[in-house]
């Protein structure tokens, strides 16, 4: 993973890893409020090297006080030792009932030295059972058969001063390692999530699974702008169709897509959207253009435009009215349309009949592009058929939703009838994932054009 890709899983994956760098960082919190505090004070000793041998030399003697150190710092902290300290700490009562503190005491066995830490929830008694090792050290070494050369042979270089903060909790490092622990359990659950999530995460995912050409990238969809070809011309998703358009309208010029269909895997990916302004933006571009809505199960082609919903294409494909008297024209843009008509109860029998290919033939001879929007393709077969009468297939695939799987069972659906899929359209892009697809809003233009015209009532996300 490079680190474009780290990125962008970071982009998708931030709430998770904020979510446990809060939890772990809160939970670093509370331990810390509940700790008790111990304090810890520090005292140390030196071993003088001298003994009732004879002395050779000051060699000799430096050896013999570091092995004493080395000795006198095991014995230490023994019981022993502890409650002879913890009994002249409080030989004056200062201390009622207390315990016995964590001691600690180390020497490196190369010098005289002896470090000794004593650590209490009480400072007072750390301070003065630190300061009274020296004392009772004699006794000590007594009761175990070590009896002490002489009282002066460990004395004190550096007594204990009184702790007047906490040794332990430590606020800031107890919250540096739950944010650091909080990290990697966050970055770890992106990788788990991102590894077992088969959606689609961008355009370059979608080009992965289907290996088709990339006809355009749809940002993100805003319900109240169903239409913004003709509601908000400058902005980013009008490009984007725009473009779309000005691949098709190559295609058509190489004899490849005079007519086209616009599917997906499943519904509410926004098929819909891309068939009605691919063709105002094609009408705008000096096209004839007939936008036919072929999805009979649940066509949304006049909710979008505001249009009749009779006749339509049932009544032509039934023979109960001519093509002529079914076309309507468009409100928005200047084009003819389709409508779906009332839904049959044998959609899939109208849309593979002679009829239907008999009207996409009237219509490819009188309009120099048709689009139709047809129903998902993993649902049901109807596209399957249509898709042998048309030029050419679109797939629409909306990032965050269609899995990868889906839309490779499309593909290969379509591939087995011998369709001619001349590219993929991923919808629902975030803004950020290219911005060279992508131009700012123009806000005074958006007003404008408000103003000029209202916006249609037709819902964007539910195709």
């Amino acid at each position: 993973m490079d680190l474009g890709e780290f990125l962008s899983l970071l982009r998708r994956r931030w709430w998770i890893v904020a979510l446990l760098v809060i939890a772990c960082l809160g939970s670093a919190a509370i331990i810390t409020k509940l700790e008790t505090p111990v304090y810890r004070a520090s005292t140390q000793l030196i071993v003088n090297g001298t003994s009732n041998l004879s002395e050779e030399s000051q060699i000799a003697n430096r050896s013999l006080a570091s092995g004493r150190a080395t000795t006198f710092a095991a014995v230490i902290p023994s019981k022993f030792s502890v409650e002879a300290a913890v009994r002249r700490a409080d030989k004056n009562g200062s201390f009622p009932g207390a315990g016995y503190p964590t001691v600690t005491a180390s020497a490196s066995g190369n010098d005289p030295f002896i470090e000794v830490q004593v650590s209490d929830t009480d400072p007072h008694l750390a301070e003065a059972a630190a300061n009274a090792f020296v004392a009772v050290l004699p006794n000590v070494m007594a009761q175990i058969d070590q009896p002490m050369t002489q009282p002066d042979e460990v004395v004190v270089l550096q007594p204990a001063r009184f702790p007047s903060s906490p040794a332990s909790p430590r606020p800031f490092q107890n919250l540096l390692i739950g944010f650091m622990l909080g990290l990697v359990l966050g970055f770890s659950a992106a990788f788990a999530l991102e590894s077992i999530d088969t959606r689609l995460r961008d355009s370059d995912d979608v080009v992965a699974a289907t290996e088709l050409p990339m006809l355009g990238v749809v940002p993100y969809e805003m319900p109240e702008e169903p239409i913004p070809v003709t509601t908000f011309p400058m902005s980013a998703r009008a490009e984007a169709y725009r473009r779309v358009r000005a691949n098709i309208a190559f295609m058509a010029a190489t004899g490849i897509a005079k007519s086209v269909i616009v599917t997906s895997a499943t519904s509410s990916e926004g098929k819909t959207s891309l068939a009605v302004n691919l063709a105002i933006a094609s009408a705008q571009a000096g096209q004839r253009v007939v936008l036919v809505d072929a999805d009979l199960r649940r066509p949304m082609v006049q909710t979008y435009l505001q249009l009749a919903t009779h006749p339509g294409l049932v009544h032509v494909l039934t023979g109960t009215v001519s093509l002529a008297e079914a076309l309507q024209s468009a409100d928005i843009g200047s084009f003819d349309v389709l409508t779906a008509g009332p839904m049959p109860p044998n959609p899939n029998e109208l849309i593979g009949s002679a009829s239907m290919r008999e009207t996409l033939r009237q219509l490819k001879s009188a309009y120099d592009l048709v689009i139709v929007d047809t129903a998902p393709i993993l649902p049901v077969a109807d596209t399957l058929h249509l898709s042998l009468m048309v030029g050419g297939v679109i797939i629409v695939a909306r990032i965050g939703e269609t899995t990868r799987e889906r839309l490779r069972r499309t593909k290969e659906a379509l591939e087995r009838v011998h369709a001619n899929i001349i590219g993929v359209v991923p919808n629902g892009v975030i803004q950020r994932e290219d911005s060279a697809y992508f131009y700012a809003y123009t806000y005074a233009d958006r007003a404008v054009q408000k103003k000029k015209q209202p916006v249609s009532t037709g819902s964007d996300t539910g195709r």
